[in-house]
């Protein structure tokens, strides 16, 4: 509801039972005056009178008086009104307006404002489908059997379960993971018995596989920053929580810019979950982000890490 409504109701509202009334309603009353009602009065003076046991009758050493609005001008000035109270007007000589300096920073500020939060939506929308095709990856293997990797699970639940309400951009990021070769989608012909219908499974790939416990699921944070945590544990070492790409490595491994990581990793590190030094970035959580038994290769690359690269794993320079 706009700001606009939810002011003419109120004021509707506070007409209707006497907390305001317009102001010489009877002469045909004065725009945007109005006069307290039967329940506006006692409204204003139980205000008055909590302010006034709150601010004065409970603190010992306080006291209250009640001065004149005239006073000498030298008062004035000692509480800083004459000096440090001016409002510097510019005037524009071609459209013959004068406006307050105040209120023209103001308006370029709020500006500024939202231009920076469109900027930022269009960024969240243009780099968070990876992080959240990362989660509902997660998502899908938290709802598979734990022997065959396989998940009957309905794309209607699955939505559900990731936490949006939007069923086919479930199935094209479905499908996204099998042109990637992540999963195999299979379907079944059953019949029930109200006629045939088709039943998918999704068969996940076993070979390259990360351990996150089912407890990064209810962690209080929000999917794209669940998601980025298993894009960044899929890039540690073997056995280890740790990542030893630099930003600028990550964020072209991931395909995303320098500054999304950045972003995420220090959003990341606020909440305790990644802690960043010389050595690389690290996981912290072992309950969430599970080690594996480190294989040999693994120890090497992680001793010898300026020997020993992935181009030299992939061409069998190690075995």
């Amino acid at each position: 509801m706009a700001q606009e409504d939810v002011f003419k109701k109120l004021v509707s509202h506070c007409k209707e039972y006497g907390f305001v009334f317009p102001s010489s309603e009877i002469y045909d009353g004065l725009g945007a005056v109005y006069d307290y009602g039967q329940m506006g009065v006692e409204l204003k003076n139980n205000i008055k009178q909590y302010w006034w046991q709150s601010m004065v009758l409970l603190h010992e050493n306080i006291v209250g008086i009640d001065s004149a609005i005239f006073m000498h001008p030298t008062i004035w000035k000692a509480s800083g009104h004459v000096d440090a109270f001016n409002d510097p007007l510019i005037d524009n000589r071609d459209s013959k307006k004068r406006y307050r300096a105040d209120v023209l920073i103001e308006d370029q500020i709020a500006k500024y404002d939202e231009k920076i939060n469109k900027e930022v939506a269009k960024a969240a929308k243009k780099f968070g489908d990876a992080f959240d095709e990362a989660y509902l990856f997660y998502c899908l293997a938290l709802c598979s059997d734990c022997y065959t990797a396989i998940s009957h699970i309905k794309q209607e639940k699955l939505a559900a379960f990731y936490g949006i309400t939007k069923e086919e951009q479930i199935g094209k990021w479905l499908h996204k993971f099998e042109d990637m070769r992540l999963i195999k989608i299979h379907s079944n012909l059953i019949k029930g018995k109200y006629g045939t219908f088709s039943r998918y499974e999704y068969e996940l790939d076993t070979e390259h596989y990360v351990l996150i416990g089912n407890t990064l699921y209810d962690e209080p944070i929000s999917r794209e920053l669940k998601g980025f945590l298993v894009l960044l544990k899929c890039k540690c070492l073997n056995g280890t929580n740790t990542c030893k790409y630099s930003q600028k490595m990550l964020a072209e491994e991931l395909g995303l810019s320098t500054s999304t990581i950045s972003r995420y990793i220090r959003q990341a590190t606020e909440l305790g979950y990644v802690k960043k030094d010389k050595k690389g970035i690290h996981l912290l959580d072992k309950d969430i982000f599970l080690i594996t038994s480190e294989t040999q290769i693994a120890i090497l690359k992680n001793v010898y890490p300026e020997i020993l690269t992935d181009e030299d794993i992939a061409r069998g320079y190690c075995c």
